[in-house]
């Protein structure tokens, strides 16, 4: 209590600077009563923006967290109208939330965040947006739309994200959730085209949105490389297999039937069993023989339902 005191008896500027000292010879003590007093305190306002970045190293999860809730407190009051905040202490503030948003929960921030793209690009924040799943909550309802639900320039912030060097969960997520659907197909296609090491994880996110042709595509230029990725094989041809199943399967299964890895195995045995054809019983055949219960269950019951299925059709 005296500390605090003699905090509020010095120069709003010189106190700022005295907290964090304060805060730095006494971290091992729980000094959360003097940081809140202070800023929660108009009179200490335009020196949050400064203190707030020098307390957060001194500071445990929860305190850090409580720091930066204080920012948009703050941000969120000048907003509506109930204090008020120099456009550049606004500013200040806005930088430290997103320079610390992966540090919290999508649901804590959305509102300040998604009403002020001025002081919060959606380029910046959207990538920054964690957890990625939290964006679901926010924006597959249409509760909470992104951008006060202006659909152009979602789609605008759609794009530039897209055409990022790098994109990540939270990015296929805005597109998947956000993007208009046309918009949001193209841009799937886009990014699996140019996916490289990222491609599983693009088509976990945007599979659903991609036309079949395009994942045709694709699949063939992973086949027809010198080393084709078996894991980005067996999540292509399986969507294939859910959703367009014919003859083009044939290399990619052929491929999956003769890997080493149980999973991607299985995978083959699956497709060749749902696409019927006789032309792959040899290969179905020869894992009889695997030490692997599952796979030789797996290989009898694809023989055995292609083989019922010629039947019916010589009938």
């Amino acid at each position: 209590i005296a500390l605090t005191k003699l905090l509020y008896r010095l120069p709003a500027e010189e106190a700022s600077a005295a907290l964090v000292g304060l805060r730095e010879a006494t971290r091992e003590f729980d000094a959360s009563q003097t940081l809140h007093r202070f800023v929660g305190n108009t009179r200490f306002l335009p020196f949050l923006p400064a203190a707030i970045p020098a307390l957060l190293p001194l500071s445990d999860d929860a305190m850090r967290l409580d720091l930066l809730q204080v920012a948009l407190n703050w941000l969120g009051a000048a907003r509506r109208g109930e204090v008020e905040v120099a456009d550049a202490v606004r500013d200040g503030l806005a930088r430290v939330v997103l320079s610390h948003l992966p540090e919290i929960h999508v649901g804590l921030w959305w509102e300040e965040v998604n009403a002020d793209p001025g002081r919060f690009p959606p380029t910046e924040w959207v990538p920054r947006a964690w957890p990625p799943t939290a964006l679901t909550e926010m924006v597959g309802s249409r509760k909470k739309p992104a951008l006060g639900g202006d659909q152009a320039a979602i789609d605008r912030v759609a794009e530039q994200l897209a055409g990022r060097e790098e994109v990540n969960a939270s990015v296929l997520l805005f597109i998947r959730l956000c993007a208009s659907p046309e918009l949001a197909t193209k841009l799937a296609e886009d990014l699996l085209r140019r996916s490289g090491a990222v491609l599983l994880e693009i088509h976990d996110y945007l599979g659903p949105l991609m036309r079949p042709e395009a994942v045709e595509a694709e699949l063939g230029r992973i086949l027809a490389g010198e080393a084709p990725d078996s894991a980005a094989v067996a999540a292509l041809a399986s969507d294939l297999g859910e959703r367009r199943p014919s003859e083009r399967l044939f290399p990619a299964v052929r491929a999956l039937l003769g890997a080493e890895d149980a999973d991607l195995l299985l995978t083959g045995i699956r497709l060749a069993r749902r696409l019927g054809r006789t032309d792959l019983l040899p290969a179905l055949a020869s894992k009889l023989d695997s030490l692997d219960p599952e796979i030789r269950d797996e290989a009898k019951a694809a023989m055995d339902a292609i083989l019922e299925l010629d039947r019916l059709r010589k009938q």
